[in-house]
């Protein structure tokens, strides 16, 4: 019985969220969702080449879910060399304009279990609803081990399509 509550539950989720969606689109018919970016420090340490796609929930509130991937050296942290990095992103977004405050976390992975970590972001975003010119820049900590937090931060330059 369990089981099928919880079916319920997510099939009403996301047929409420493809409904907001398609809402949105009716609303704010202009409103640009892809974003590409390169971002310099942050989230991957030294540099990494990101994508997101914005949903707009309201007029002052959206949701930016995202990947990123950077080659990076694991001499930040560890002798191991260097590595692949792998960040799944999920950023809330409030302002009405262009101009957006940004909070949110990234799952940092080297590809195996023990090499994952979170990193935090309080920052600034420049989207304009229209598209165009991306700019970010925030306060993003990264959870290295649980009793170590390295503050950290980064800066983004991309486009929004």
């Amino acid at each position: 019985m369990k089981k099928e509550i919880g079916f319920v539950i997510v099939i009403l989720f996301i047929s409420n969220t493809l409904n907001s969606q398609i809402l949105t689109e009716k609303v704010y018919p202009d409103f640009k969702h892809h974003s590409v970016y390169l971002e310099i420090g942050g989230s991957s340490l030294l540099y990494s080449l990101n994508y997101d796609y914005t949903l707009r929930i309201t007029n002052g509130l959206n949701l930016a879910v995202g990947s990123g991937f950077a080659y990076s050296p694991n001499s930040i942290v560890d002798d191991q060399g260097y590595s692949f990095l792998v960040a799944p992103a999920c950023n809330l977004l409030l302002g009405r304009s262009s101009h957006h405050a940004e909070t949110g976390l990234a799952l940092l992975s080297r590809g195996t279990a023990d090499s994952t970590t979170i990193s935090g972001r309080i920052g600034y975003r420049y989207q304009r609803p229209s598209g165009g010119f991306l700019f970010r820049i925030g306060f993003t900590p990264i959870v290295l081990e649980p009793e170590w937090i390295m503050p950290w931060a980064g800066v983004s330059f991309g486009y929004t399509f």
